[in-house]
């Protein structure tokens, strides 16, 4: 049930807890995700004989999605796609906005966004400063935001409504795969408001 319990596959399993965070790419999250005072071997291993984090992924209850992409199209035509997968030797964030001029390519993992102009060809690349833990910075924006805008110091960037707008289509992207149909958003909000409201 768990990897420390000398589990049979603890060698050869790419999801041994042991080896992700005691030895592997996780140990820099123990501190973090384990609320350990002092980050070793030892606090590591006693920590996942305990916590979720240290379960058998083939003998969890997690019901998260490790694979999605969603496509939307929104009311003036602008279509966004969204993809995310747990199964990658890279687990940065990468964003590209293209148009009908050019695009722009925002890498997280190399600290830098790319704009290309396609008449012209030009390319001009912004170095970044490195991106703060915890969703590569979001984390601590979005509290600063917050915090600033309660203190009447400048306007949020996004609005109350535009926020609740966004866990909306967070929502109907996860409906739209347990339940393998597309969702018009006009029809899913009221429903959940209906379900609200009664």
């Amino acid at each position: 049930m768990r990897c420390t319990d000398g589990c049979p596959a603890y060698d050869k399993c790419p999801y041994n807890a042991v080896s992700l965070y005691v030895h592997g790419v996780l140990r820099p999250k123990c501190e973090i995700l384990f609320s350990l005072p002092s980050v070793t071997d030892k606090s590591i291993t006693d920590a996942l004989k305990e916590n979720k984090w240290g379960r058998c992924v083939y003998h969890c209850d997690n019901n998260v999605a490790d694979h999605q992409s969603v496509s939307m199209e929104f009311e003036n035509g602008v279509t966004a796609s969204f993809s995310v997968c747990g199964f990658a030797e890279k687990t940065s964030q990468y964003i590209r906005i293209m148009g009908s001029h050019g695009e722009i390519v925002a890498d997280l993992e190399a600290n830098s966004i790319e704009v290309r102009d396609f008449t012209s060809g030009d390319k001009d690349r912004i170095e970044t400063s490195p991106f703060a833990s915890g969703h590569s910075g979001g984390d601590h924006g979005f509290i600063n935001s917050v915090l600033a805008a309660i203190r009447g110091e400048r306007e949020d960037r996004s609005s109350a409504q535009e926020s609740v707008e966004s866990h909306f289509m967070a929502f109907a992207a996860e409906k739209s795969r347990i339940e393998g149909k597309t969702i018009l958003m006009n029809e899913y909000i009221a429903e959940l408001r209906d379900k609200v409201n009664h």
